[in-house]
């Protein structure tokens, strides 16, 4: 089990992330600290796109793999689950099934990423041993903190003239 401070330090990490790119990579890889997985994978609501796969610099696009990992989070956000959640191969359609034999296999959880009103992203996380139950409880506190991180990031606005703004708040500037 994680340690407290470990979850802290993530936490705080989160904050830092200063794009979208900063946090995947936390997401999926960092993440680990929280509970050991063999594959991560950060999807985003907002483009329905993956974002980040864990061990990779940056995931491509036009592959298969990502295509149907795409569709697959787009419809466990559907779902409107906001706490983790076991999926169960035996859910999925027959060509699924076939999919996820190829690429991910094991024990696989979806920990939605929320903010107090939505779904903002998703992890898929996978391994070879069972997830317990206690794991998922810490993973739902790790997704409550990523969907509100997710949010700040991309709700944050820009700022169009900041010497502006520093100039028009001095005092020295109503007086000139």
């Amino acid at each position: 089990m994680p340690e407290v401070a470990d979850l802290l330090l993530l936490q705080q990490k989160l904050r830092l992330c200063e794009n979208r790119k900063q946090l995947g990579y936390l997401l999926v890889n960092d993440s680990i600290k929280i509970t050991p997985f063999d594959t991560a994978v950060f999807w985003l609501a907002q483009g329905q796109c993956v974002e980040a796969v864990s061990g990779l610099p940056e995931p491509a696009n036009n592959i298969p793999f990502t295509s149907w990992i795409t569709g697959l989070c787009s419809s466990f956000a559907k779902d409107a689950e906001r706490n983790p959640v076991r999926v169960h191969p035996a859910e999925l359609d027959a060509s699924d099934q076939n999919k996820w034999n190829e690429y991910l296999g094991g024990d696989v959880i979806w920990v939605p990423l929320v903010t107090a009103s939505e779904i903002v992203g998703g992890l898929l996380l996978c391994r070879s041993t069972r997830w317990q139950d206690e794991e998922l409880s810490i993973l739902g506190y790790w997704g409550l903190a990523a969907g509100h991180a997710i949010d700040a990031l991309l709700n944050r606005q820009p700022t169009a003239f900041p010497l502006w703004q520093k100039l028009a708040s001095k005092r020295t500037f109503w007086i000139v």
